[in-house]
């Protein structure tokens, strides 16, 4: 099938005179061959295949649409120029489903885990995701670090006095810190422009329901 330019990654199953077979099976003469493609796979079947639940490595061409499920708390690493090999690696170890534009990465052999992200527009990439892997159900805005992909935790402001400026400590009085990198977090003037982007993907989850 890769020599028809299908990375194995798109294709769910594979039968071959009715019986399951591997994607680079050699075929015979008057072999019956059926190929199921990841895209007509239920959403819900997919926990079968990856991480349950669904955890992603987006590679460098698409770190915003790894910012932007981060922002939604989908587990979600972005890679910062690792070498294919390496993130191959990570997705294999942990199940994790690649998100690329670059089908030959998704054509790899040791790539066990991978989607093509057919939009360029990174809005609708986000949108294309959440609905590939029925995520709108695991959104958990404002949940993880940006920076780290590490889970946040609620602090008190005597905990975070000394790493947060004076100015906002006369007006902020609720903080979260990441479990992993440490780093703090507030409501600062940005806030109010990622909620407006969470709020449209919730006002679609609520049309979709």
């Amino acid at each position: 099938m890769e020599s028809k330019g299908i990375p194995h990654t798109a294709v769910f199953r594979v039968l071959v005179n009715g019986a399951p077979e591997s994607a680079d099976y050699n075929v015979m003469p008057d072999d019956e061959i059926e190929v199921f493609p990841m895209e007509e796979v239920d959403p819900d079947e997919l926990e079968t295949i990856f991480s349950s639940p669904p955890a992603f490595i987006a590679d460098s061409h698409l770190a915003k649409l790894g910012r932007d499920l981060r922002l939604l708390g989908i587990d979600t690493l972005i890679n910062e120029e690792k070498e294919d090999a390496e993130i191959i690696r990570l997705s294999n170890n942990e199940k994790r489903m690649i998100l690329t534009r670059n089908l030959n990465l998704l054509r790899h052999g040791s790539t066990q885990y991978g989607y093509w992200v057919r939009s360029e527009d990174p809005d609708q990439q986000l949108d294309e995701v959440l609905s590939r892997f029925n995520l709108f159900e695991m959104i958990q805005p404002f949940s993880r670090c940006m920076t780290c992909n590490g889970m946040l935790d609620e602090v008190s402001p005597e905990e975070v006095r000394e790493e947060v400026p004076p100015k906002v400590r006369e007006w902020c009085d609720q903080y979260h810190r990441c479990k992993d990198c440490g780093k703090v977090y507030w409501k600062g003037s940005h806030y109010d422009k990622l909620k407006e982007k969470v709020q449209r993907v919730i006002n679609k989850m609520q049309r979709q329901g």
